[in-house]
């Protein structure tokens, strides 16, 4: 119980990504995966769900230990590289794992035929949900997020927004947050940006 606040339920939150170190100290005991040897999916995960108020490490939108389960799937291999497949095979996996927010912290130039293979996966992990419990989505329901700094400016490296429906800023530079064998990283990017996000609606 957090601020007079229970959960009904852990919210069920999936990275996509190169892995999770399981056994970081700020991480919550749910976290599950290969050991990352790339150190991001970690980071990720600290973003999103790092423990908040343990006098460890970092914190994260997530006001308690018991608020966020967190589950990795590896989509990135160990050079940090992910193919389509893969990616769309994580989707899939993490819907069918009963995924409440799935968060992925990538992305490559598109084209058609991806494009439409990514909106029939985001139909069908929407479609393993009780719609009952959430606003009515379209296959299109995908959340964008864009990197902000300290000034609520755009990062360089950010792309803009202005063309998506659902699109969303987060701070993005000299994010602290867990990596593998129990440190502590500042990194920069949209994928930074993303858990923030994702973190906050798994809450």
């Amino acid at each position: 119980e957090t601020y007079g606040i229970k959960p009904e339920r852990p919210a069920r939150l999936y990275i996509l990504d190169t892995g999770i170190d399981s056994r970081h100290e700020d991480l919550p005991s749910s976290a599950t995966n290969k050991p990352d040897k790339q150190g991001h999916g970690t980071h990720c995960a600290g973003v999103a769900a790092a423990i908040t108020n343990n006098r460890l490490g970092v914190a994260s939108m997530s006001p308690g230990k018991d608020w966020i389960e967190v589950y990795g799937i590896q989509v990135i291999g160990d050079v940090g590289f992910g193919t389509q497949k893969s990616i769309i095979d994580g989707i899939i996996l993490a819907a069918d794992q009963g995924a409440d927010v799935i968060s992925m912290s990538l992305g490559g130039i598109t084209n058609q035929e991806r494009e439409k293979t990514y909106n029939e996966a985001v139909k069908y992990a929407n479609a393993t949900l009780d719609a009952a419990r959430y606003s009515p989505a379209n296959s299109e329901n995908v959340i964008t997020v864009a990197s902000v700094n300290e000034n609520l400016a755009k990062s360089g490296f950010s792309n803009h927004l202005q063309n998506i429906t659902l699109g969303i800023s987060a701070p993005g530079e000299r994010i602290l947050s867990t990596t593998p064998g129990n440190t502590y990283t500042a990194y920069n990017g949209t994928s930074m940006s993303t858990p923030q996000v994702a973190g906050l609606i798994a809450v």
